[in-house]
């Protein structure tokens, strides 16, 4: 599977002007939360004026909704991911999984991608390195596997891989539990240069073919 070499994009977390009271009490109002509450598979209150406060489309209440039911979104996850802009960034980024994988299982990996994710629950100092924004994001775990999305779990952070005589480290090593495959994040603080692409596709091809140790 395709390395991920995304680090910190940018937040979009300007909170939208909240009404003092939601409309609820209107026949309008009623129908429209009815809708929200059963997409949400909830009658949730909460839920629902979150919904009708943040957004005024409906396409965009509903896919809300609908991802708040599957993956079993708190109120606080889901003005967090209305604020992030997830519905524009899930799914987003580019890659070769068409190419590279059987139908079924491209539409998975693609599903699971986000471009840009964003990261700005983490505060580093000016100067800080790629291995200080590596800690950082191991010590808010719930945080980053919250970015990730559902169906990720972390295996380790400067993972070694052993090829032929040669040792490298990957910064993040996760698998995913719906794909059933390893899923590689390397940071970079700096531009992407097309000199990583020879680096990525060497962590990619090692994972691939079984050069995961059995034990650290």
């Amino acid at each position: 599977m395709t390395d991920s070499q995304r680090t910190c994009g940018p937040a979009f977390r300007t909170p939208a002007a909240q009404p003092t009271q939601p409309a609820l009490h209107a026949g309008t109002g009623r129908s429209v939360a009815a809708g929200c509450a059963a997409a949400c598979g909830t009658t949730s209150l909460g839920h629902v004026r979150v919904l009708l406060d943040r957004l005024d489309d409906r396409s965009e209440r509903e896919w809300y909704a609908g991802h708040a039911a599957t993956e079993g979104w708190s109120r606080a996850v889901l003005e967090t991911m209305i604020a992030s802009r997830l519905h524009v960034r899930h799914a987003a980024a580019l890659s070769n999984f068409s190419e590279t994988l059987s139908a079924g299982d491209s539409d998975l990996a693609q599903e699971i991608t986000r471009d840009p994710y964003v990261f700005d629950f983490v505060r580093l100092e000016p100067g800080y390195r790629e291995l200080d924004l590596q800690a950082a994001l191991l010590g808010e775990l719930r945080r980053l596997l919250q970015e990730l999305g559902t169906g990720f779990a972390i295996v380790g952070e400067q993972y070694p891989l052993v090829v032929g005589d040669s040792e490298f480290f990957l910064d993040l090593l996760c698998y995913h539990t719906r794909l059933h495959r390893y899923v590689v994040f390397e940071l970079k603080l700096d531009r992407f240069d097309p000199r990583d692409l020879g680096q990525l596709q060497v962590r990619r091809q090692s994972v691939g073919g079984g050069a995961i140790p059995a034990t650290r």
